[in-house]
């Protein structure tokens, strides 16, 4: 089932239209109900990405592949690629969340110590 899953998310990746996760899962042979609770860690378990490997589908060649488009792609395309290394190198600053069930002088006080940092 795992090659399967595999196939499924190289097939799905080339189309215009995605299928879900659990869609390709199910095509695969996963029940529902397991595919549902069990989707994250299906996709990237040992099988799976080593036939994605098998396939020819690796991390090293994918980030050889995003270098290719940012050198030779069209302008549309080497946005997107940019978007993705910058992603992998860890560029964007981590997503910050205030609690705002507090006084406003705690909301200030909070604020005033983010700018500090």
């Amino acid at each position: 089932m795992q090659k399967r899953v595999a196939t499924n998310l190289i097939d799905n990746s080339l189309k215009l239209k995605f299928r879900t996760t659990l869609d390709l899962l199910v095509d695969a042979g996963y029940t529902a109900k397991n595919a549902m609770a069990n989707a994250k860690d299906i996709i990237t378990s040992q099988g799976v990405v080593q036939a994605l490997a098998d396939m020819g589908f690796t991390e090293s060649l994918a980030k050889a592949t995003i270098a290719n488009i940012m050198v030779n792609g069209k302008e549309e395309n080497k946005l997107r690629a940019s978007e993705n290394i910058l992603k992998v190198v860890g560029a964007y600053a981590p997503e910050k969340h205030i609690n705002v069930n507090m006084s406003y002088a705690k909301l200030v006080e909070q604020l005033n110590n983010e700018a500090k940092e």
